[in-house]
């Protein structure tokens, strides 16, 4: 004699959990600055301290490679070639 037997299956209504409770506690605690801030903070008061005393010896703070480097060649940063197995 055959018999089936139905498999039942209960699915559980979705509950907050873990992830949640953590998310809804840093909402509470708000806004908060991250390390690159930080480093974006120190960058700022280094470039004002720099312009300062570039401008006590009475110059102004170079702003590119040629004037920090007179004369200095660069290499490419990119060099284009043909596609594989054409020739160009």
């Amino acid at each position: 004699m055959h018999s089936s037997m139905a498999c039942t299956i209960t699915l559980l209504a979705p509950r907050a959990g873990v992830f949640d409770d953590m998310e809804g506690e840093d909402n509470r605690r708000g806004f908060e600055r991250d390390e690159t801030d930080t480093f974006h903070q120190l960058v700022s008061h280094l470039v004002a301290d720099g312009d300062r005393r570039a401008a006590r010896a009475g110059r102004g703070a170079p702003r590119t490679l040629a004037e920090m480097v007179p004369g200095y060649v660069s290499s490419p940063l990119l060099t284009l070639a043909a596609p594989a197995g054409r020739a160009r």
